[in-house]
Order: structure tokens, then sequence, then C-alpha cells
């Protein structure tokens, strides 16, 4: 049995695959939007169109995930694309050669770049992290008008 006063067994590590549990989680929350965007992009949709309806003419993709590359693909690919100035994310030293032929700065560039006026909106492309990234950048100052996630920008009409 166990020690003296532990009534519980002994439990043995289980095999789970905590990198799929959490992938399998992702995609839990992408799967819906992604649909969504599927569905827009298939009626000719473009987030560009929405960024440029919002009065947006040069964005930061913010955080390097499944929906990033899509992103820079969608408003690169589109008739009257918007500037991407560059991507933001805390690990940009990981993308030291860049992501998807745009820049990656860290949060303080971004900032500098914010605060200077070199960027008109933050496009958040993170879903999973989005509320955290939402309070760390208004935290940091940032205006949350000037804050945009990718679950806005697919579900909103504009």
């Amino acid at each position: 049995m166990s020690e003296k006063g532990n009534v519980f067994p002994q439990i043995p590590a289980t095999n789970v695959n905590v990198a799929k549990t959490n992938r399998e989680k992702r995609y839990c929350f992408q799967f819906p939007v992604m649909m969504k965007y599927l569905k827009k992009k298939a009626e000719g949709w473009s987030i560009a169109d929405f960024l440029r309806g919002i009065g947006a003419k040069r964005v930061v993709l913010y955080a390097v995930s499944d929906f990033t590359g899509i992103v820079i693909k969608d408003i690169v690919n589109c008739k009257e694309p918007v500037e991407i100035v560059c991507v933001c994310d805390r690990n940009s030293e990981a993308y030291a050669g860049g992501y998807e032929s745009c820049k990656v700065v860290n949060p303080d560039e971004m900032l500098d770049m914010y605060e200077n006026k070199r960027i008109d909106k933050i496009l958040v492309c993170s879903i999973m992290h989005e509320k955290n990234i939402f309070e760390d950048l208004t935290g940091r100052g940032i205006s949350l008008d000037d804050l945009i996630s990718i679950n806005a920008a697919i579900y909103r009409e504009v």
C-alpha cells in the first residue's frame, strides 16, 4: 500500500502527450474561426478589406501563430493590400530571419513604432492567448481602439 496516513495509492504517471493535448485544445478554439474565415473568403472577403474599412493602412501582426501565415498571405494577395509593417512576437529572437517574408520584432520595438505613429492598428493573430495579449499591450499604453483580435476581424461586418 502507500505511506502511513495516505489512503490513496500511488498512481503511476500517465502517458498523456501534453503537446498533443494542447494542440487539440488549440484546434477546438481555432476551428470555428477558421471555418468562418473560409466561408467569408469564398465569398470574396479579405482581411485587408476589413482593415482598410476601419482605416488601417499600416498594421503590425501580433504573435506568430497558426493564423499569422494565413493572414500575411491574405493581405499580400489582396487587390488592395495594406502595409504589414512587421510581425511582433515575444519570442522574436526565434525568428531572426523573419517570418513569411516579414520582419519580426519584440514588443518593445513595436511599442516604439506605435508611440511614433508608424503603425495604425495591431492585429492580434493568437486566438488562445488574445486576452493576455490585450492586457499586456493595454498595460504598455496601447489604446484598446488600436487593437483588433483576429476573431473580431473575421466575425465583424464592416
